[in-house]
C-alpha cells in the first residue's frame, strides 16, 4: 500500500506555493479540487492535468466527485482510511430532513503531529440536491497552540451567519463549553427561515411535523459526534421554537 504523505497533504491544502499551483491548474480556486489535489499529491500524484489527477486517485478508491463524503462514514473514519494520523475533532453539526430527504453539514478540527498546520474545516452533503462538498478550509492556524476555542466558535458562527441556511437539529461537542445564551442568540436568528416556512405551510394539512420547523440544541461528547447516524429529537437539551419561544429540556 502507497504510503500518505500527511506533510505535502496539509501544505497543499493551506495553500502553500498556491500562486504556483493555480497558475498552473487554474480550477484549485474552487475548495473541492483544492481538496482532491491535496489528496492526490499526498499520494505521490505528480502531474498537473486534473483528468490524470481523478484516474490517479480511483486507484486509491477515492471518488473525486465526492458522492460518499459523509454519507457512508464520518470524517474521522474517513480521514483515519487515509492515514490514521491524521486527527480529526468534531465541532458542531448541523441536520435537516423530511421524509427521504436529508441534508448535514459538519465544521471540525483537522490536524497531525506530522504537520505545522491545522484547520477549521467545513463540510456538507445535501441528497435533495445529490450534492456533496469536500472540506473547506474556515480558518488555518499554523501552530496548533494557536488554536483556541474563542477563534474557532467565533469563525464557525460567521459561517452559519453568511450561509442561513436550513436545519432542525444542531449537534455539539460538548467540550467545548459553549456559551448557552450565545448559541441561543444566534440560533434564534437562524431559526427565522423555519418561521417563514411554518407560517406558509400552517395551512395545509399535508405539512411536515411540528417538529421540523423547530431548532434542537443536541450536547453530545466527541464519541457520540463521530455517530453516523442522525441525533433523535429526544436527545435535545434546547428547542427554539418557530414561534420563537425556547424550551429548556433539562438542566445545562
Amino acid at each position: 500500500m502507497t504510503d500518505f504523505n500527511i506533510d505535502i497533504f496539509f501544505k497543499i491544502f493551506a495553500k502553500e506555493n498556491y500562486k504556483t499551483f493555480v497558475k498552473q491548474i487554474p480550477q484549485l480556486a474552487h475548495s473541492d479540487v483544492l481538496f482532491y489535489y491535496a489528496i492526490a499529491k499526498g499520494y505521490g500524484f505528480n502531474k498537473i492535468r486534473l483528468d490524470e489527477c481523478k484516474n490517479f486517485l480511483k486507484k486509491f478508491n477515492f471518488d473525486p466527485e465526492g458522492t460518499q463524503f459523509l454519507v457512508e462514514a464520518t470524517q474521522k473514519e474517513w480521514f483515519r482510511n487515509i492515514n490514521r494520523k491524521i486527527s480529526y475533532i468534531p465541532i458542531l453539526q448541523t441536520h435537516d430532513h423530511y421524509s427521504d430527504w436529508q441534508m448535514k453539514s459538519e465544521f471540525g478540527i483537522l490536524y497531525s503531529k506530522l504537520s505545522n498546520y491545522s484547520f477549521l474545516i467545513h463540510s456538507s452533503y445535501d441528497t435533495n440536491y445529490f450534492s456533496n462538498n469536500f472540506p473547506q478550509v474556515i480558518k488555518k492556524f499554523k501552530n496548533q497552540k494557536n488554536i483556541q476555542i474563542k477563534n474557532f466558535k467565533k469563525e464557525i458562527f460567521k459561517f452559519l451567519l453568511k450561509e442561513n441556511t436550513y436545519y432542525n437539529k444542531v449537534k455539539l461537542n460538548e467540550d467545548c463549553n459553549w456559551n448557552i445564551k450565545e448559541l441561543i442568540a444566534l440560533f434564534k436568528k437562524l431559526s427565522n427561515h423555519k418561521k417563514k416556512l411554518y407560517m406558509r405551510d400552517i395551512k395545509y394539512e399535508d405539512r411536515a411535523p411540528y417538529q421540523y420547523y423547530c431548532t434542537f440544541l443536541i450536547f453530545r461528547n466527541r464519541t457520540m459526534m463521530n455517530d453516523i447516524e442522525e441525533p433523535h429529537y429526544s436527545r435535545a437539551t434546547i428547542n427554539i421554537t418557530p414561534e420563537g419561544k425556547v424550551i429548556n429540556y433539562r438542566k445545562l
